[in-house]
């Protein structure tokens, strides 16, 4: 409840309640909106590729700071943002979050939740406190399913919370909810053909990411989590033109619920599971 009140408000409302003994209780809030004179195709913008952003404001790269203690989570998020011309930054634990903040400023704070030395709840109540974080976003991220979490995440000062594993489009609507920023798509929504040279003898894709990359891949087939591994193929595929035949033929997989097959080709690009 405490989530929803902070949204209503922040887009300028107040979230009203009307309760009835033994009946339960009505919610709602009344916002004033512009009509939109343009309509836009979202199904068609969504299967679009982003490439990149463009600010309001300025022209400066925004600054990211990835705050977790596991480095296979922060280089998720980082080589999801830097392809797309965000300046990253990392920290593994919220005391050297609030040290990097302090001297480096970033515009968008993304924070694991349970960390050692501080977590991101202290975290964010310190960074609150300082005059010059007051606006600057902070967005929980976070493996943890119980609502506490999630509401005392936003209590201490988080804009938002995003359960892991991160979906991609999540993220990205995350940011552009509350950011200065308009994502740029690319012109053609079909992907180029690979050339020949990135398919090997064996008919398998012979320019594929790194091993900690594939081993994230392979942990989430593990869960039989398909939509994020077909939004980290869609990340994969904006990192390089040299993955796009491995990353069509996951993203191919996943769509299918292919599971098992998914599990087979990753293992053989792993060495100790081949």
């Amino acid at each position: 409840m405490s989530i929803s009140k902070k949204l209503v408000e922040m887009m300028g409302s107040s979230l009203q309640v009307s309760s009835t003994l033994g009946q339960g209780s009505s919610f709602w809030f009344d916002l004033d909106l512009q009509a939109s004179e343009n309509l836009i195709d979202l199904l068609t913008l969504k299967e679009r590729r982003i490439i990149g952003y463009r600010k309001h404001s300025d022209r400066d790269p925004i600054r990211v700071l990835v705050v977790d203690d596991k480095r296979e989570n922060r280089l998720v998020l980082v080589n999801l943002l830097a392809p797309l011309g965000f300046e990253t930054i990392e920290a593994v634990n919220g005391l050297e979050c609030i040290q990097k903040a302090q001297e480096l400023k970033p515009a968008i704070i993304l924070l694991d939740l349970v960390m050692p030395v501080m977590d991101g709840f202290e975290a964010t109540r310190q960074l609150r406190q300082l005059p010059e974080f007051q606006s600057t976003i902070i967005i929980a991220i976070s493996a943890s399913v119980f609502g506490y979490d999630q509401s005392t995440s936003i209590d201490v000062g988080c804009n938002a919370f995003i359960p892991k594993p991160v979906h991609y489009n999540t993220l990205l609507d995350c940011l552009q909810t509350y950011s200065d920023l308009e994502w740029e798509y690319e012109e053609k929504p079909e992907p180029k053909l690979p050339e020949s040279g990135q398919i090997s003898a064996t008919g398998l894709p012979s320019a594929v990411p790194e091993p900690k990359i594939i081993e994230h891949l392979l942990q989430l087939a593990m869960m039989g989590d398909v939509v994020s591994i077909e939004e980290q193929a869609m990340q994969i595929e904006q990192q390089d033109d040299r993955f796009m035949e491995f990353a069509t033929q996951l993203r191919q997989l996943a769509k299918g619920f292919q599971i098992k097959p998914i599990q087979t080709l990753l293992k053989k690009y792993l060495p100790d599971q081949s």
